[in-house]
């Protein structure tokens, strides 16, 4: 179910440090400190030391990145244990629009297809969009 809610500028800071305790926050970040492009952005893990990044550019990182990755275990064959993914409670900040645009087609595939993936979507109800 998709919420819409409003925060004033100025107390954005505290509210993400306050997500910051019970979830991982991403938060655009310039890619390295080597890097001085304006487009060279990837989402970092949220320190606190720095303020939030109202960044012009999405970045270079794609969101699916964080609900499928391009190689886990998610079984073993000949075995009676089931493979256990832990999925951490997870805040990514400063999604732009075009990058939900694309994830309504991964979760069109991977939640409303012929199959659902399961660990998609327990990776799906674990993030939140900002």
């Amino acid at each position: 179910m998709q919420k819409t809610f409003y925060i004033e500028t100025d107390k954005l800071n505290a509210f993400i440090k306050q997500l910051a305790q019970n979830h991982t926050v991403f938060t655009p970040q310039l890619k390295g400190p080597n890097f001085t492009k304006e487009t060279d952005y990837s989402y970092q893990e949220f320190s606190g030391a720095a303020d939030l990044i109202f960044n012009p550019y999405r970045c270079v990182e794609p969101l699916k990145s964080f609900f499928t990755h391009p190689k886990e275990c998610v079984s073993e064959y000949f075995t009676s244990q089931k493979t256990v993914v832990e999925v951490n409670k997870t805040v990514i900040f400063g999604v732009k629009s075009c990058d939900l645009a694309g994830h309504k087609v991964q979760d069109f595939v991977f939640l409303e297809g012929v199959e659902v993936d399961t660990l998609y979507r327990t990776r799906r109800e674990n993030i939140i969009l900002i």
